[in-house]
């Protein structure tokens, strides 16, 4: 069957058909559509099959920025692809594991459930001057900033530079979620070098105890002795605030978007406000914010599904495929804030899974109780929104509302 290319506008705004053909005709494909920088990847649709790739020890994070050291870079594509490598994420154990026992600590249930009280006052704020314009852009307005915010408090940097973070961020998701090109490149390496010096920065002019968060924690573990490179700091907290405020954000909007567009699951949460929690896992199941991420290249030959992946082929986990397959979810393609057991895989599973959920579902369940609370009335504005470009990060560009006065 044709390969699976993500890059097509038909498959990126709605690509719940084309899972659908694929995991029921080909579950564990393979495409030469979507290379990015291989001869072709696999990609996996199937909720059993995403499961067990992501704790298949034959897969590694590291492989990619090892044969790319290996071989000369173009100058637009070094600056991105060398700093890439020092992302937690891009990493295996046991540098992965070292650097995530720092950054959990940012993380505790008990930091982050006392953020709940400043997230409610600052989300109230925002909906006050959207009433106060007489307009409200959910993306815009009330995502991108309770998102921005949120994850800049926790990592102990400045909420007034919020907007080059978001800025840095937009260049990465550009690069990751569209085809690359070669300006694409350039942009997402001057953001990187722009990015980095930013942190460098801070960690240069920090005085020992005087910065808080984990950008504080990060630099006390130096002074401990702890074993963090510049580059890993820079690395590791770049990650965060790109990772921790652009899926947050998307949730958000999705989740306003998705529950206007299904009036009955709008007005049974607007009767039982104590639905935000599973309101917010059937979102996160129905309109992943992440649909596809890497499982890695394969260092040695393994099976996925009944398919061989040979030696340095790479795997990609279509979580939006496998949080609507009907082997693992009764009607899937129903959403039903009441659904128990949303075992979900918008976060990940195994080693990489999402260190900052608990915080990402507080922001969501916060942002949606108080619109409700708010603007009860809300709406959407006829044919106004409009889905990002690219699949692997699915969010809403726009989503402007309007509510009765």
């Amino acid at each position: 069957m044709k390969g699976f290319d993500p890059q097509l506008p038909q498959v990126w705004t709605n690509p719940y058909p084309h899972y659908d053909l694929y995991r029921g005709e080909d579950p564990v494909h393979w495409t030469q559509e979507a290379e990015r920088g291989d001869a072709g990847v696999w990609y996996v649709f199937r909720y059993r099959d995403v499961i067990a790739a992501r704790k298949n020890s034959a897969f590694s994070r590291r492989y990619r920025h090892s044969r790319l050291s290996k071989r000369p870079l173009p100058d637009y594509m070094q600056p991105y692809s060398e700093m890439l490598g020092n992302w937690m994420v891009e990493m295996d154990a046991p540098d992965h594991t070292r650097l995530r026992g720092f950054v959990s600590k940012a993380f505790t249930a008990r930091r982050v459930g006392g953020l709940r009280t400043k997230l409610h006052e600052f989300a109230h704020d925002l909906l006050v001057a959207a009433e106060r314009r007489g307009r409200l852009d959910v993306v815009h307005d009330y995502a991108y900033p309770i998102a921005l915010t949120t994850i800049a408090d926790l990592l102990g940097a400045p909420r007034e530079d919020g907007h080059l973070f978001k800025s840095w961020s937009m260049d990465f998701a550009a690069l990751e979620n569209q085809k690359p090109t070669v300006y694409l490149y350039q942009k997402a390496s001057e953001a990187m070098l722009s990015f980095s010096e930013y942190l460098r920065r801070i960690r240069r002019d920090a005085e020992p105890g005087s910065s808080a968060g984990l950008v504080g924690a990060l630099l006390t573990a130096e002074e401990q002795g702890c074993r963090i490179t510049e580059d890993e700091f820079v690395g590791t907290c770049m990650l965060l605030l790109f990772a921790g405020h652009e899926t947050t954000a998307n949730l958000i909007g999705n989740s306003v978007q998705t529950l206007l567009l299904h009036p009955d699951q709008f007005a049974l949460l607007l009767e039982e406000p104590s639905l935000v929690g599973s309101a917010v896992e059937e979102v996160l199941r129905f309109e992943s914010p992440v649909q596809t991420v890497s499982i890695g290249h394969a260092i040695e030959e393994t099976e996925v599904g009944g398919r061989t992946i040979g030696v340095g082929q790479k795997a990609i986990a279509a979580f939006g495929s496998a949080n609507r397959d009907p082997e693992a979810f009764k009607h899937p393609h129903r959403f039903d804030i009441t659904r128990s057991s949303v075992h979900h895989t918008a976060f990940g599973t195994g080693l990489h899974s999402c260190l900052g959920n608990a915080l990402a579902r507080l922001e969501a369940q916060v942002a949606l109780s108080v619109l409700l609370e708010r603007m009860p009335s809300i709406r959407l504005c006829d044919n106004k929104s409009c889905w990002k470009e690219g699949l692997m990060l699915r969010g809403l560009s726009t989503l402007p509302v309007e509510w009765a006065s």
